[in-house]
């Protein structure tokens, strides 16, 4: 087992979609005000560094504060490349389409930019420091038990 880099939250395993694992988890009290789960049982796409079945009790290593960095990633690279598409479009439309329209050619470069910046948000994507990972199985469960 590798070592632990965030939070271990035990859930049971829903789906098993190629190396893609639904884990289901019960919200606990530690949750406290959180809404993510809106008090119902919540999910997460893993990892799996363990053989397991639909059904299993397994450990999940919740990445900690990799959570927040993905998400400031998720809203941050697009915004970014979005406003320096708009700037590179507003610098450069007259030596580059001196007979187009500015404001045209300031949106289809602040596209392109945009295009970019979510391309580059997919190639970051799968990092794995930001990917819950499936660290051990616990125990089988009946289907029955799967939280819904």
């Amino acid at each position: 087992m590798e070592e632990v880099i965030g939070v271990i939250k035990e859930g049971v395993v829903a789906a098993i979609e190629g190396e893609r694992i639904t884990v289901k988890f019960v919200p606990e009290a530690s949750c406290g005000s959180c809404t993510a789960c809106s008090g119902r049982a919540c999910q997460a796409e893993t990892t799996s560094e363990v053989a397991v079945r639909v059904g299993d009790k397994v450990a999940v290593d919740m990445p900690g504060n990799g959570a927040l960095r993905y998400s400031a990633l998720t809203y941050g690279v697009p915004l970014s490349s979005l406003l320096l598409g708009l700037l590179a479009g507003f610098l450069f439309s007259e030596r580059v389409a001196p007979h187009m329209e500015a404001d045209l050619f300031i949106a289809i470069v602040a596209g392109i930019f945009l295009v970019a910046g979510f391309l580059v948000l997919h190639a970051l994507s799968n990092i794995e420091r930001f990917v819950p990972k499936t660290v051990a199985r616990i125990t089988e469960v009946l289907e029955n038990d799967v939280p819904s």
